[in-house]
């Protein structure tokens, strides 16, 4: 009945599915990793007023989610889902501001998996942290760090 009214559905968190929470930043950069790994992805929203983007992922995932930063996974609680038809390419938002990234659809699975979107996301955190070192000035990367190792003769 709310989506008839553009208006936001309270929707359950923990009984069907949890939520993979993250920045806004690192939440664009996961999905456009994810599409290039070929992850299929579930349901994903953009909550600007949080700064967040949510992913839908399988029920139990927020037991098991590793502690990557900016990120949180949860069990528990409820989420706002605006109506299908207010997604990114529509232009429409339902009035709580959220709009779907990517839009439930019917027929296909909801959940994104979550060890494929850890990984997504992984490589959108060591990306923006490898972008971040490299428009410092002055800073260098530990010889430690992944990116140098990678590169040192053995």
């Amino acid at each position: 009945m709310k989506w008839r009214w553009d208006q936001a559905a309270e929707v359950p968190v923990g009984t069907a599915w949890d939520v993979a929470r993250v920045t806004r930043a690192v939440g664009a950069l996961t999905v456009s990793r994810a599409r290039v790994l070929g992850v299929r992805l579930g349901a994903v929203l953009d909550v600007p007023l949080r700064g967040a983007i949510e992913f839908v992922v399988p029920l139990g995932t927020s037991v098991s989610w590793p502690p990557l930063p900016g990120t949180l996974c949860v069990g528990r609680g409820a989420i706002r889902w605006p109506t299908p038809l207010a997604a990114v390419g529509s232009h429409r938002h339902a009035l709580c501001g959220r709009r779907w990234l990517v839009p439930p659809v019917p027929m296909e699975p909801l959940a994104t998996n979550g060890a494929e979107l850890c990984e997504a996301m992984g490589a959108a955190l060591a990306h923006l942290r490898l972008a971040s070192a490299a428009l410092t000035p002055g800073r260098e990367l530990p010889a430690s760090h992944p990116a140098v190792r990678s590169v040192q003769p053995e």
